[in-house]
């Protein structure tokens, strides 16, 4: 049997609430989007994604899995659905927190195959075939 999910569902916690979140699952023409993000380095030499590129990328992916949000209340009560936190600053972590759960539940995870070559992934998934 596939460890294929139709929907996934995540708990997080923002701004002290413990949320859950309904994902569709992501398709592979969003992931092949990561791949493009501009890259910075940083003093010591290492290359990292730009915050800037990650949350407009987040920004721009995320709105079309969000199936549902439980749990996300604004100060006054009252409860917050999915069209209510996007493209506003205040969610901009909690946006990426959800994207990311989205990408890393959306690739499959590294496997073996049977010459031991390291494969079956997805580019830009979190696993490459050449095993970086």
């Amino acid at each position: 049997m596939s460890k294929y999910l139709k929907n996934l569902v995540t708990e997080l916690e923002f701004d002290g609430e413990k949320i859950s979140v309904t994902l569709a699952p992501i398709k592979y023409k969003d992931t092949l989007r990561f791949n493009s993000l501009p890259t910075i380095t940083d003093d010591k030499g290492e290359k990292t994604l730009s915050h800037e590129s990650i949350v407009e990328l987040m920004q721009d992916i995320v709105p079309e899995y969000v199936l549902s949000i439980r749990g996300l209340t604004d100060a006054n009560g009252a409860v917050l659905e999915p069209k209510d936190i996007f493209g506003v600053a205040y969610f901009s972590n909690l946006i990426t927190e959800i994207g990311t759960s989205l990408v890393l539940a959306g690739t499959p995870p590294r496997t073996r195959k049977p010459d031991g070559q390291k494969g079956g992934c997805l580019p830009g998934s979190r696993y490459l075939a050449n095993g970086t």
